[in-house]
């Protein structure tokens, strides 16, 4: 089964956190095929690269990539879509894993929310699948299912209306949630510790963590074609505190 990224301009990392989560991709997932990056594909990565430019509000963009993402052909009809910040930490099998129900996710909305419109909608059985987590797709049933969608609600994600529509796939819920929202570094690796896989955001300070990822996926990847060796951090531009400085070996 093939892994397709979405990646955006760059984050304060320089990209880096995909760099790990191929590695873990690479360690934990045994079926694991070909890697594609849909949109802004690092020079360091040799995997399938698609392209991709922004235009329009998130929502209208999520359904817009997507529906392009289903209509490649060389990609594998059943892939995992990922996320540069999602790590494996455990033998992986492609599930739909959910956490609770959407009722629960949106309870005690204000009616002035941008999302209320969309969760009046809700009923009971409807489950949430918006847990940052590794997403099984068959692009033929996503396209069949949301490919007519062109102006969603707020408050729409594809993940969690091919979830709980999809026909092909086991489902299962989560006793934890994978994503780390706390912004300490320490309360980060705590986090993670047990966990089959977990995700992260963009404003830690990276220079803290490089030790704790080299330390859980060691080994590069067949996709990396730039041979690092982690050294120190160039903390010299203020804006991004935090960016590794690399040795180039060749």
């Amino acid at each position: 089964m093939d892994a397709l990224y979405i990646l955006g301009n760059g984050s304060r990392w320089h990209n880096n956190e995909i760099r790990y989560s191929i590695r873990s991709l690479e360690m934990y997932y045994d079926d694991l095929d070909r890697v594609f990056v849909f949109g802004k594909c690092p020079d360091w990565l040799d995997v399938i690269h698609i392209p991709w430019k922004d235009l329009g509000n998130r929502f209208v963009n999520g359904f817009k990539k997507r529906r392009e993402i289903m209509k490649i052909e060389d990609l594998s009809d059943n892939f995992l879509f990922m996320a540069d910040d999602i790590f494996l930490q455990a033998k992986f099998e492609p599930k739909l894993y959910y956490m609770g129900t959407m009722l629960d996710k949106w309870k005690g909305l204000p009616k002035t929310s941008r999302y209320h419109e969309y969760a009046s909608t809700l009923t009971g059985d409807k489950l949430n699948y918006c847990a940052h987590q590794p997403f099984p797709i068959n692009k033929q049933e996503y396209l069949d299912l949301l490919g007519d969608i062109i102006n969603p609600l707020p408050g729409q994600y594809p993940k969690d209306l091919y979830g709980n529509n999809s026909e092909l796939w086991e489902r299962e819920e989560l006793g934890f949630n994978p994503k780390c929202y706390s912004k300490d570094e320490n309360e980060l690796i705590e986090h993670t510790k047990g966990l089959p896989f977990f995700s992260t955001h963009d404003d830690y300070d990276w220079s803290k963590l490089v030790s704790f990822f080299e330390e859980l996926y060691p080994e590069p990847s067949k996709w990396e074609t730039d041979k690092i060796e982690v050294t120190t951090f160039d903390d010299t531009e203020k804006r991004y505190i935090g960016y590794p400085k690399y040795k180039t070996t060749k």
